[in-house]
């Protein structure tokens, strides 16, 4: 299945996005995103029994798929050959840094350069895990069954305060083929 965070008719983001899951080009409305995710195994059994889609995906202005108290963390140098690009070396433990959900925007969204970034912003393509339950000191089997779904993101960060120990940074969910994300059961 796949699922879409959109902004529903007449609606404001973040107050008014809702979840949907995506039937040929066309989503069927399933939830308000917050909800979705209070009964995400419920939501997810009703989504996999509906045949037909009722608004043309194309039309639909996009929401990040998360809820507005989403937890975002993420690994940096999270590979080698990342780490040798950067002339870093690939840390011994994961470098984990949190963001917040009120930085995710959707593919197209303007980003504003800051004035301090005169050579502009960079950005990463990444794999992104929406985590959909609860897990804590865990297994690598529980850690994946608590996957909900994958979508790609880019992260987008300046340059000018690296040599400081500081990013700006800015994330944001990116085009995942037809924007939206896959669940884990079917990645």
């Amino acid at each position: 299945m796949r699922f879409v965070g959109y902004v529903k008719s007449g609606g404001r983001d973040p107050q008014d996005r809702m979840m949907g899951v995506v039937i040929g080009d066309k989503v069927a409305p399933l939830a308000a995103i917050d909800a979705f995710y209070d009964d995400l195994a419920g939501w997810k059994q009703r989504a996999s029994g509906l045949k037909k889609g009722k608004i043309p995906l194309a039309d639909l202005p996009l929401a990040p798929p998360v809820p507005r108290d989403a937890k975002i963390v993420c690994a940096a140098i999270n590979y080698v050959k990342h780490g040798a690009e950067a002339n870093l070396p690939t840390p011994a433990f994961p470098n984990l840094f949190a963001r917040w959900a009120s930085e995710l925007v959707v593919d197209g969204a303007h980003i504003p350069v800051p004035a301090a970034e005169p050579d502009g912003l960079d950005w990463e393509v990444e794999l992104a895990a929406i985590v959909g339950a609860t897990a804590i000191d865990v297994d690598e089997k529980s850690a994946a069954a608590s996957i909900f779904g994958y979508t790609v993101a880019n992260d987008v960060s300046g340059g000018a305060g690296k040599e400081c120990g500081q990013e700006l940074s800015h994330r944001f969910l990116h085009r995942n083929g037809g924007r939206h994300f896959r669940c884990e059961s079917e990645a």
